[in-house]
């Protein structure tokens, strides 16, 4: 297996949520394109989500900001249609104002030309015409203008980080993937001794070449099967979560590790097993499911005999 498939598949949904290409020789890892396309269609729909959020969100602002205009415009409005009807009453007060001086003047005259010879009077000063006040301006609705691109920025910067929060949440939840694509507890490896089933389960004991054997593993662990799955992508292989209680290879790592086990193990995981697993480089899945306290004190015996040498000892396995 490739250098990337001891953390398959936080590498296979890190990539779907960069888009970065893939490492070398990840197409041909069957189950490392599996998880890949399973994370894509994840991310996908997430964006999906938070591009709705942030459109609904946005929208909403948007009517906001639209009322708020149209109430400031309807003020502005109110305050013109005051102002001019303060102007024509003013007007008006004025027009009547010259009115009354202009019938003053005449009254005055009229006064004066009856002690004067009637030739001499002045002709009678007709009132001025009252102005018709001015029509109302038609004040018409202006249209509300599009909403600016540059206000959805935010939205667009805030979509981006909160899907980048919620995709590298997902990654935590995950754990630590050790993934395959059928390998499981139905092939032994080829070092071990006694039946293919014996080296399976465990029930062999050591094999010939414990340090070997252990020299070119990558998970050898022993803990308590917590949740056990079938999922549609990968049936009939069982998903089973394991609550690490041992690391014997690498020396530690996560408290849960997720594995791919082939639908004819034997016996069949259920929660709350005790089992003692063991993944070889190169393998797609384990090559020992030993379950039970005395298969797994039995093999847990060799293993931790054969430790010390195997940390020294090179993988001679191609």
């Amino acid at each position: 297996m490739a250098e990337y498939a001891g953390n398959a598949a936080a590498d296979a949904l890190l990539a779907a949520i960069t888009d970065e290409p893939l490492p070398e020789g990840a197409h041909e890892d069957a189950a490392f394109m599996a998880e890949h396309r399973s994370a894509m269609a994840d991310v996908a729909l997430l964006r999906r989500q938070l591009t709705a959020i942030g459109n609904t969100l946005a929208d909403g602002e948007v009517r906001q900001d639209t009322r708020a205009r149209q109430d400031a415009r309807d003020r502005d409005d109110t305050r013109d249609r005051q102002h001019d009807s303060e102007r024509q009453h003013d007007s008006e007060r004025q027009h009547d104002s010259e009115r009354q001086q202009d019938s003053e003047r005449q009254d005055g005259s009229e006064h004066q030309g009856s002690r004067k010879p009637a030739a001499v009077a002045k002709p009678t000063l007709e009132p001025k015409p009252k102005p018709k006040p001015k029509p109302e301006p038609k004040l018409e609705p202006k249209p509300p203008r599009p909403p600016s691109r540059r206000r959805r920025r935010p939205f667009a910067i805030a979509l981006g980080g909160l899907a980048a929060t919620a995709a590298l949440s997902t990654v935590v939840g995950l754990g630590w993937l050790v993934s395959h694509n059928g390998g499981g507890a139905d092939s032994a490896s080829k070092s071990s001794g006694g039946s293919a089933a014996d080296s399976a389960t465990g029930a062999g004991g050591a094999p010939s070449d414990p340090a070997g054997e252990l020299a070119c593993s990558r998970l050898v662990v022993e803990g308590t099967v917590a949740r056990v799955r079938v999922d549609k992508a990968t049936a009939p292989r069982f998903t089973v979560v394991l609550t690490v209680t041992r690391y014997f290879v690498p020396d530690h790592g996560p408290s849960q590790v997720t594995f791919l086990l082939s639908g004819g193990a034997e016996p069949s995981p259920h929660p709350g097993d005790h089992v003692l697993i063991r993944i070889p480089r190169g393998a797609d899945g384990p090559t020992l499911w030993a379950v039970g306290d005395p298969l797994v004190a039995t093999n847990r015996a060799w293993i931790t005999k054969a430790l010390p040498q195997a940390r020294t000892t090179q993988c001679e396995q191609q």
